[in-house]
């Protein structure tokens, strides 16, 4: 069984370049993926290779034997629980219509993506984290980004995103449901309040976790271990 095509495309400044199109195929339970470059894309001045496996020419490439998809395109996929959520997703769905739920390939779960996170997230009224354990919570920091107001459970790593000095967030005590239902009620009454956290979570995030800062952590790290 094959599957495609699907088309590629990147954002090259402020255009969209149609780079090439993938295919899936899955037989006797062993899944592969086909690539071809779009002749416009090659002969486009500044084109690479969208991965190591896929140098820049013409004809199709074909995944290793023990490869389903390409790994560039594989670091575009949910991860194992979001895997699990869509193939849960997939059971009441079928079960719903009576079906006999389709076992999702690769190419299901990279089309279940999206790209577009800033988007969706500008719509939420608030987001509530009521976790146990969060080392460090990259939905947190997505939200923050947004300028999303955020009522989440002081633990793990938490703290660190919203310190108390930053003011640019609401944290309750873990296991306190009236705190979290307090918090979340009082925010959902006041919205001015809501952009206020929301803009304060967004200029924390953009100090404290930017990708400037996150290297220069790094690089800060490494000499420390290194002894100088």
């Amino acid at each position: 069984m094959s599957r495609g095509p699907v088309h590629v495309w990147l954002a090259v400044g402020s255009d969209d370049v149609k780079v090439g199109q993938l295919y899936g195929h899955r037989r006797r339970g062993t899944e592969s993926a086909t690539f071809q470059y779009e002749p416009s894309y090659l002969a486009r001045p500044g084109a690479y290779a969208v991965d190591p496996m896929l140098p820049l020419s013409s004809g199709a490439f074909q995944t290793p034997v023990d490869l389903g998809l390409f790994n560039s395109f594989r670091d575009s996929s949910p991860d194992r629980w979001g895997r699990h959520l869509r193939d849960r997703q997939e059971k009441l769905r079928a079960e719903e219509a009576g079906q006999v739920p389709r076992q999702l390939t690769e190419l299901d779960h990279l089309l279940g993506v999206r790209d577009d996170l800033p988007k969706l997230l500008a719509e939420l009224t608030l987001l509530v984290h009521p976790a146990r354990q969060e080392p460090l919570g990259r939905v947190l920091l997505e939200a923050a980004a947004s300028a999303v107001a955020v009522v989440a459970t002081a633990v793990g790593g938490t703290p660190e995103i919203f310190p108390p000095a930053a003011r640019a967030a609401r944290l309750v005590p873990c296991d306190d449901p009236p705190a979290l239902a307090g918090a979340v009620r009082e925010l959902l009454a006041d919205p001015a309040a809501r952009t206020r956290l929301g803009r304060a979570a967004r200029c924390r995030v953009a100090a404290a976790f930017s990708a400037d800062a996150a290297a220069a952590d790094l690089v800060r790290h490494y000499r420390e271990v290194l002894g100088g």
